[in-house]
């Protein structure tokens, strides 16, 4: 074939994320992400999935603020992750 494929690993929950999940940094520091979110430039895109993924270098979650839950994905290698609906996350 002429298309490359990935593989990914797909998390759903029933969070209400409110389109906002957190990536680290380093291992440190969480990040805090919004899905088509950019605090210093406006984002016009027609790439829906490559344009809301981050770096994760050991750790991905979401949370639930009105339930008071979380649910993260801790991972063993740097990886690519998002989460493209509320209540999952991707992994690549």
């Amino acid at each position: 074939q002429r298309y490359g494929k990935e593989v990914i690993s797909r998390f759903i929950t029933n969070l209400n994320s409110n389109s906002v999940f957190f990536t680290d940094s380093n291992g440190r520091q969480l990040l805090k992400r919004k899905r088509y979110h950019r605090d210093t430039f406006q984002l016009n895109t027609k790439e829906f999935a490559s344009s809301n993924y981050f770096p994760v270098t050991s750790k991905i979650l979401i949370r639930d603020e009105s339930r008071k839950v979380e649910v993260a994905v801790l991972t063993d290698r740097a990886q690519g992750g998002t989460s493209l609906a509320d209540g999952q996350i991707e992994l690549m």
